[in-house]
């Protein structure tokens, strides 16, 4: 398992999520779609390391975590031009 820490364009919520590092890069998307409200087909993800240096752009959905070099402690931050910030948190205050 694999634990990250995800931000996102979309809103302001930081969330620790554990990941198999066996997942793959397209079902990381599709999961994250409930998490930051991004939408899985128009999603990007920007991984950065422990130190929060940017390490690379997470592209290919078929790759594994483990074979994308993501590592525990690692943060994922997802970006989403089709949404705005914020577009769902006034929903998630309610």
């Amino acid at each position: 398992m694999i634990e990250l820490l995800v931000t996102s364009t979309v809103s302001s919520f930081e969330s620790r999520r554990r990941f198999d590092e066996n997942t793959s890069v397209g079902a990381l998307k599709e999961r994250l779609e409930l998490l930051t409200g991004g939408n899985a087909s128009t999603m990007k993800l920007e991984l950065f390391n422990k130190d929060n240096h940017f390490i690379t752009e997470l592209k290919d959905n078929d790759l594994s975590l483990s074979s994308a070099g993501v590592q525990d402690g690692f943060r994922v931050h997802v970006e989403d031009s089709g949404r705005l910030f914020g577009e769902f948190e006034g929903e998630l205050k309610e």
